[in-house]
């Protein structure tokens, strides 16, 4: 597709394709048990009629008539569904192993003990030395720099085999080049066996679980809060409510996102965090709204901005968070009442609580999520429910998306939209110089902007984002709240 995006997911993808197939089967099958009451019904007239009859039946019998093709539908019924179960097994098969594999040597080192990460690092310098040893080595009038130049060839570098993954490290100028993008394929490898390594590193034999990353990312917050004080969480306006203009696409939605990230507050990071709530007012007296959520801000764990690092690994796991916690207020004390729809959009970690929120049976009682609008967030550990219209938005070099160590879900109310960005080594309005670029608000707003109106799934979330957004909105208010962290023992806010 034009401008390096591809979509999955969605009325689109293979998950609705594979219903078709399914709904091929059943007509099929159908149909042979029509074509099966035809064969007994015949045999019972032609038993019964006379020789006029049983020649102006004639043309149903034979290799053309009703029982072959009633074994015919059969068959065909059959080979669909096994296609179907084809496609369905490769796919789930293929990105099982991968994680297996990866598992399963996180959890081999973890049960050394914390004496394993000498290792891993040991053998890093090793390798990273034996590798710089090699490049300096290309360069020299030698033999070995012969052969080193020789792997280092377009000829050699540019295959697609093993030998040209070896001849990739050699290519470049200088002595370190360019190191690659990580990617997200890459990140859900790595993040899957970083969290069956965690795991195992509690005391006694652990078994390999089958979902090692929150697991893990539990293990991880329970001793940051474990280590931490006691704190409460703080949620208060922070602006009267104000009119404002009503978003009209996914990119007005994530304008609204990058409004509210905080900068300038202290060298470390911000104090506290802004969500925005935003009340549309229909023509026919309904009312809709629109929850903006940033990512993180501050990178500590349990400081005072609930938009952190402790928040960041909750969210990837299942322990209760306080930046969920801070939206969840701010949704109520702006008035949202149950059975109004909602449309939350949200980057990085804002998505993962826009997802949370979403995919929450308890909340879903009190909030109606008709749509969920993502960037760069890690969506895949969230069960959300087909009442839910999602648009996942994800950069190729980003890797964030892949911390959740999954792809995300095939499903028909859930669809990703994958840009790949083109790379630079200058910065400019159309390249990605960095992960942490590839990461920006303001890159996701571009890529919202250039969303494929004609695509069948992108079309199919934006019917479901009309319920929200619609065009007979006659005005919007938007509330905005500050949430922050204080001791348990500081006293309440006036």
């Amino acid at each position: 597709m034009s401008d390096g995006i591809t979509v999955s997911g969605g009325a689109g993808g293979t998950t609705a394709q594979l219903a078709e197939l399914e709904a091929i089967a059943g007509a099929l099958q159908a149909a042979a048990v029509a074509l099966d009451a035809a064969v007994a019904a015949r045999g019972r007239l032609g038993a019964a009629a006379g020789p006029e009859a049983a020649s102006a039946l004639a043309p149903f019998d034979g290799r053309s008539g009703l029982a072959a093709s009633e074994r015919d539908a059969r068959v065909l019924a059959e080979r669909v569904r096994m296609a179907e179960a084809a496609y369905t097994d490769a796919d789930a098969e293929s990105a099982a192993r991968m994680r297996q594999v990866s598992a399963h040597l996180g959890s081999v080192l973890g049960e050394q003990g914390p004496k394993s990460l000498l290792w891993v690092l040991g053998g890093a310098v090793v390798v990273a030395g034996a590798w710089l040893s090699a490049r300096f080595w290309r360069d020299t009038p030698t033999p070995q720099g012969a052969v080193l130049r020789w792997l280092g060839s377009p000829g050699i570098a540019g295959r697609d085999d093993w030998l040209g993954a070896v001849g990739r490290t050699m290519a470049d100028d200088g002595i370190v080049p360019r190191l690659p993008l990580i990617d997200r394929t890459a990140t859900e490898g790595i993040v899957t066996g970083l969290g069956a390594y965690v795991w195992a590193l509690q005391p006694g034999f652990q078994p390999v679980p089958r979902d090692p990353v929150p697991r893990g990312a539990d293990l991880l917050a329970g001793a940051a809060r474990l280590t931490g004080g006691d704190t409460r969480l703080v949620v208060v306006p922070r602006l009267a409510a104000h009119a404002s203009r009503p978003p009209r696409t996914e990119a007005d939605l994530l304008r609204q996102v990058a409004g509210l990230y905080v900068t300038g507050a202290r060298d470390d990071g911000p104090t506290e965090a802004q969500v925005s709530v935003q009340r549309l007012d229909h023509a026919d007296g309904t009312r809709s709204w629109v929850v903006a959520v940033p990512g993180t801000e501050e990178w500590t764990f349990g400081g005072p901005n609930p938009l952190d690092g402790l928040s960041d690994v909750e969210l990837v796991g299942t322990m209760p968070d306080d930046a969920t916690a801070l939206v969840v207020r701010a949704m109520s004390q702006a008035g949202i009442q149950p059975g109004e729809p909602v449309l939350m959009a949200g980057h990085s970690e804002g998505g993962m609580v826009a997802g949370r929120i979403a995919s929450d049976p308890v909340l879903s009682q009190h909030f109606d999520v008709a749509a969920v609008v993502t960037a760069g967030s890690p969506m895949a550990g969230y069960d959300i429910p087909p009442t839910t219209a999602a648009l996942h938005l994800e950069h190729a070099q980003d890797f964030v998306p892949g911390l959740a160590a999954l792809p995300n879900p095939d499903e028909l109310h859930r669809t990703t939209v994958v840009r790949d960005l083109p790379t630079s080594a200058e910065r400019g309005p159309w390249c990605v110089a960095d992960e942490g670029d590839a990461h920006s608000i303001g890159r996701y707003v571009r890529t919202a902007e250039l969303l494929p109106g004609d695509d069948l799934s992108v079309a199919g979330f934006r019917d479901a984002e009309a319920r929200v957004l619609g065009p007979d909105v006659v005005r919007a208010t938007t509330h905005t709240f500050t949430g922050y962290r204080v001791p348990e023992s500081a006293p309440a806010p006036p």
